[in-house]
């Protein structure tokens, strides 16, 4: 299982977060999307590669730090001694607008 979370958040009322992974050792089974500062997330589906998490609420800034997806893996094969990476990248974020000029 693979949390997708925001720490350190310095705002935000829309934020997507790219979660991509090698599909010859990764089996994405399940995307469990959470709420994320009182709203519900979204995700891009299962078969996906990558996976999009996303959160948006463009009427408010959010300050909180929390969780957003639990995306849940099955390995292919399980060698002992291998490295089986998961890549996260942020995409986007955006902060309200609080004046048109």
């Amino acid at each position: 299982k693979v949390l997708v979370s925001i720490a350190a958040n310095t705002g935000v009322t829309f934020a997507q977060i790219l979660v991509g992974y090698d599909s010859t050792n990764f089996e994405l089974v399940d995307i469990e999307k959470l709420e994320f500062a009182g709203k519900p997330t979204t995700s891009s589906p299962t078969t996906a590669n990558p996976i999009a998490v996303t959160y948006s609420d463009c009427l408010n800034d959010t300050y909180d730090n929390g969780s957003l997806a639990i995306l849940t893996f099955k390995i292919a094969t399980i060698s002992q001694g291998n490295t089986y990476v998961v890549n996260f990248s942020m995409i986007l974020i955006t902060h309200k607008v609080t004046s048109l000029i």
